[in-house]
């Protein structure tokens, strides 16, 4: 069950990392769509966890949330930036700090399944 857990969440880096290479080359459909499908798979993988340990037990979890609530956040700021409340600059600085934090429970995560 852990390993669905961990596809998803793979699957929803590798959509988000589409999704930042669309959005620099200005093609804000394609960019969308891969969000959408990003956030989808990530979800997916939340409710999966939560569902396989039946809550919050351990590091990995905690982690796991801050990440997820982080992602909302820049998504949030994606609004903000539609309306031209925010630049594009900070925006971007917001997102690549997002696709570092899923990159690095990811690895988080592989290794603590290695070690157990």
């Amino acid at each position: 069950m852990s390993l669905v857990h961990g596809l998803f969440n793979l699957l929803g880096f590798l959509f988000m990392l589409f999704a930042a290479f669309f959005a620099g080359r200005h093609k804000m459909k394609v960019h969308h769509l891969f969000l959408v499908l990003s956030f989808l798979f990530i979800i997916t993988a939340f409710t999966i966890f939560l569902f396989y340990t039946g809550g919050v037990v351990d590091f990995h979890c905690i982690t796991g949330i801050i990440v997820v609530i982080i992602l909302i956040f820049i998504a949030l700021s994606g609004f903000l930036f539609r309306l031209r409340r925010l630049k594009r600059k900070i925006h971007k600085v917001f997102g690549i700090a997002g696709l570092i934090f899923l990159f690095l429970q990811l690895i988080y995560g592989f290794v603590k399944s290695l070690l157990l």
